[in-house]
């Protein structure tokens, strides 16, 4: 994964905008954070067939009301060879914190923790 200076990344960082716990926006937040990522395929031939998982395990579907999913032709200098995109753009929102927990719950090893208490 590249980040916007075109820096590998191995994981992002996002914030959750709505405080479980006392029921209202975080402070300095009034909306859901948005997200998206794109992925490339170049010089695919045949057409390259793009797939978003969740943890490899959860195929999102492009017909998803929560997740935007969109494919595109780059275009190319070449006869038979094309440049493809996909596109996923999504917020995190409940609808999003509720897939993920029922996902978990299905995988022993993972874990979400919404609004953590710190303590010291």
């Amino acid at each position: 994964m590249l980040d916007e200076e075109l820096q590998y990344e191995t994981s992002i960082d996002t914030e959750f905008n709505w405080n479980t716990k006392e029921d209202e926006w975080e402070e300095g937040k009034g909306g859901w954070e948005d997200v998206e990522f794109s992925c490339v395929a170049y010089g695919g031939r045949p057409i390259p067939t793009f797939v978003w998982y969740i943890d490899d395990g959860d195929e999102l579907d492009y017909n998803d009301n929560h997740f935007d999913i969109s494919d595109s032709s780059l275009g190319s200098d070449y006869k038979y060879i094309e440049n493809y995109m996909s596109t996923i753009k999504f917020g995190i929102n409940h609808e999003l914190i509720e897939r993920l927990q029922k996902y978990v719950k299905s995988q022993s090893h993972l874990s979400l923790i919404l609004n953590p208490d710190l303590y010291i």
